[in-house]
């Protein structure tokens, strides 16, 4: 394993120095991992890709600033497909994982998180799926576990079962392609760009939508991937989901308005959601009732919205409450 270093991170194709790489001529896959402070979790990630039962890849980890060992950490793994990007200043996953896509040199691309496991199965379903689909198909995604406290759920929620391969654009308006399940034809960023690094959360869902304008995807109803909930990752941070939602919905204001029903649906799940925080209640409280206009008639809406009414406390009880139920089905 070699290490890229550079005392400031430009532009990556001419300021980052590479150490002839000792890795096999044209790899399929190139994983893109970036990390950040997970020096006692990267291990277990990297070694569930090293595992896999296909393994024709590279593995490019993009450090991104970490102030603890992970890079001690890594170099403790001898494998001569990993390479090494350190990075002195925390830039965000976004950013890192457009490095990594610069330095990729597989026919396809996946990405890891830190913290979360790959199945060992995953990259030889995924690369046979693509291999043998049309040129329309640009990308296949799996089925993922999402344990919080300690339960597993089963995810994506909003995924067809029934159709292998489907044009998802119009259901693009919901996000349900887990980052660390998808494996992509290199090619999608070639023609769409890359993540948006404007974006402080969902830049994945972001760059689905513009894939899926010329792409289809195609779905393996399988669970591939076991991701876990950090409560100090991204994911928590609620404030930042508010003000992504409200960049890409300007972003694909075309998009979204040409579907009135689904963009109701769109407002009641996000504001939905954002009654699961008691800094975000009245954002949500304002997607119901936009959902509530342009459907009001949706009686499911208006449940929504009237118990949002009732304050954090009362919805917090409630959906615990019925979180319980579901669990002793």
């Amino acid at each position: 394993m070699f290490r890229i270093c550079e005392k400031h991170p430009p532009v990556i194709s001419t300021h980052i120095k590479q150490k002839n790489f000792m890795t096999s001529k044209n790899p399929i896959v190139s994983v893109i991992l970036p990390t950040y402070n997970r020096e006692h979790l990267i291990v277990d990630s990297i070694q569930s890709i090293l595992s896999q039962t296909f393994q024709n890849f590279e593995i490019i980890v993009v450090d991104d600033g970490s102030t603890d060992n992970t890079e001690k950490t890594v170099s403790k793994i001898r494998d001569h497909r990993i390479k090494y990007l350190k990075y002195p200043e925390n830039r965000g996953a976004t950013y890192a994982r457009n490095i990594g896509i610069k330095q990729a040199s597989g026919t396809y691309i996946a990405f890891q998180d830190s913290d979360d496991l790959w199945l060992p199965d995953k990259l030889t379903k995924q690369v046979k799926s693509l291999q043998k689909s049309t040129n329309h198909v640009g990308a296949v995604y799996t089925g993922y576990w999402w344990i919080v406290n300690g339960k597993k759920h089963y995810m994506p929620f909003l995924a067809s079962n029934k159709k292998k391969v489907e044009k998802i654009i119009s259901r693009l308006f919901f996000l349900f392609v887990g980052t660390p399940t998808v494996l992509l034809k290199r090619e999608c960023f070639e023609r769409v760009g890359l993540f948006d690094e404007k974006l402080i959360r969902l830049q994945e869902w972001e760059l689905w939508i513009r894939i899926s304008m010329h792409y289809h995807f195609e779905y393996i109803d399988e669970a591939l991937v076991v991701s876990h909930y950090q409560s100090d990752g991204i994911t928590a941070n609620y404030q930042a989901l508010v003000s992504s939602y409200e960049y890409i919905l300007k972003k694909h204001y075309q998009l979204f308005n040409s579907d009135k029903a689904r963009l109701a649906q769109l407002f009641a799940i996000f504001g939905r959601h954002l009654l699961n925080s008691p800094n975000t209640v009245e954002p949500g409280r304002r997607y119901l009732s936009k959902a509530v206009k342009l459907r009001p008639l949706n009686l499911k809406y208006l449940l929504y919205l009237s118990f949002s009414r009732l304050g954090f406390d009362f919805t917090d009880r409630l959906r615990k409450f019925y979180q319980s139920i579901k669990q002793t089905r």
